[in-house]
């Protein structure tokens, strides 16, 4: 949906995270339940896979605006709008690490326990509603700074890039790194096979759930390119998909388990000491390393 906004855009039009806080406590929201999925995974080999952020190293909003021609008086407003969002994002750090916690707790279960595992997961769902609406708010902010030809242009960029991603590659990339990680542990043909095995079944399942998930994911875009972001209206997008979003978080947890399973208890071991070196390496990244890298966050 396009929409034509010529208009000026304050940070006015975004929800200040404090703001949000009192009108939200972690207590209600946890009564909510209502989520967006995709819950973080902690394998070594996605760990590997992502980067600082626990996405793409490179920013994908960055990119997408790039081609559009901007005025200066937009870019200003796209900066103010990305370092406010840089800002909350700060404030938004107590959620993650409880979240965090949660998911480090899951792991340690001894055995699979799928109500517990079911709690926690609904736990952190409701942890990162604060976060979730607040970025919503930041998109539809920065999309509202675009005229009509600009938005039009924006839809065609994500339409082709749509078009020209290929079925399959990240599912191959995904098993080519597990499989690497199983080799740095010496593990058998055996566990190998058991691997690619579990690979498969897990994205069997998770078709099952890709249509649902794509079409929530394609509702909230239409909210954020709105006129009005409609908050209650977002909410109420939550809670419909709340079901689907646990689903989608049993079935990553369950997989995470049984990959681990196949490990014997000196290889855990390894995993873990490999993973916990990826993710200081991860955390060094995360500051820039010289002036001209902040030069380019400062210039948003």
């Amino acid at each position: 949906m396009i929409v034509n906004l010529n208009k000026d855009i304050t940070m006015s039009n975004i929800t200040p995270i404090s703001t949000v806080k009192s009108r939200f406590s972690l207590k209600h929201l946890s009564a909510l339940l209502i989520a967006v999925p995709l819950l973080t995974t902690l394998t070594v080999s996605s760990a590997l896979a992502k980067g600082p952020h626990g996405g793409s190293s490179h920013d994908p909003v960055r990119a997408m605006f790039k081609g559009l021609d901007l005025t200066e008086a937009q870019k200003e407003q796209l900066h103010t709008i990305r370092k406010q969002a840089q800002n909350n994002r700060v404030l938004y750090r107590g959620e993650r690490e409880e979240g965090q916690a949660l998911m480090e707790q899951a792991n340690k279960l001894a055995a699979w326990d799928e109500a517990q595992m079911r709690s926690l997961i609904e736990s952190k769902i409701a942890n990162r509603q604060i976060s979730k609406l607040a970025q919503a708010e930041t998109k539809h902010a920065m999309f509202s700074v675009l005229t009509e030809a600009q938005q039009a242009q924006l839809a065609e960029k994500r339409a082709l890039k749509r078009a020209n991603k290929t079925p399959g590659v990240r599912a191959a990339k995904q098993l080519k790194r597990l499989l690497n990680m199983a080799k740095r542990v010496e593990a058998t043909d055996t566990q190998i096979d058991e691997l690619k095995t579990l690979h498969t079944q897990h994205l069997t399942a998770m078709s099952a759930l890709k249509a649902s998930a794509m079409a929530h994911k394609e509702a909230e875009r239409e909210l954020i390119h709105a006129d009005e972001f409609d908050v209650a209206q977002w909410y109420e997008l939550q809670a419909n998909f709340k079901d689907t979003a646990v689903n989608i978080g049993l079935q990553k947890a369950q997989h995470r388990y049984a990959m681990n399973q196949v490990f014997n208890d000196e290889q855990q071991a390894q995993l873990q000491v490999m993973k916990q070196k990826m993710q200081k390496k991860m955390k060094r990244k995360m500051k820039p390393k010289t002036k001209k890298e902040q030069a380019r966050n400062q210039a948003g």
